[in-house]
């Protein structure tokens, strides 16, 4: 593997990771979990 290579699939893996908390804390959010969507989107930055 390069490290061009290799460094795709990290960025793949960051990217899809950040992703999912951002859509995790919209859920939460919408659910009336605001303080706990905060939290989340926070950590994921």
């Amino acid at each position: 593997m390069t490290k061009t290579e290799f460094l795709k699939e990290l960025a793949k893996g960051w990217f899809g990771n950040s992703q999912q908390h951002s859509i995790h804390a919209q859920l939460l959010r919408k659910r009336g979990f605001a303080a706990l969507a905060d939290k989340i989107a926070a950590e994921s930055d």
